[in-house]
């Protein structure tokens, strides 16, 4: 039978699970570790494109479908927590991500502005 345990692993800076406790079991948890194993790229990049693209979803969810945006900033939330505490990224990593994402958000507004003065 399959147990979930939490264990800490990798031995470099930056490499997932440095320092960061790692669930490990189930069938899904060894397949993502599997494919991590074999095709990941080490080491955490500075801003984080994982955090900037989701946060720039959330955007065009709140426009277009605000039923959905609080979930969705739930969601989101937790997987920028969760790309630091699993190690994939540096706090800073994922803080520039979503200054990234509001950067876009605000340039997209203004445009969107100009455009209607325009109009």
């Amino acid at each position: 039978p399959s147990t979930t345990a939490l264990r800490g692993q990798g031995s470099s800076a930056g490499e997932p699970g440095n320092g960061a406790m790692m669930i490990e079991g189930g069938f899904f948890t060894n397949l993502v570790h599997g494919i991590q194993k074999v095709g990941s790229v080490h080491g955490a990049a500075f801003p984080s494109s994982h955090v900037a693209v989701a946060w720039a979803m959330f955007f065009v969810l709140q426009r277009h479908y605000s039923k959905f945006a609080w979930l969705a900033g739930l969601l989101i939330t937790a997987l920028t927590l969760s790309v630091i505490t699993m190690g994939y990224h540096f706090s800073l990593d994922a803080l520039g991500g979503v200054v990234v994402a509001f950067g876009i958000n605000a340039a997209l507004d203004r445009q969107k502005h100009y455009r209607a003065l325009g109009s």
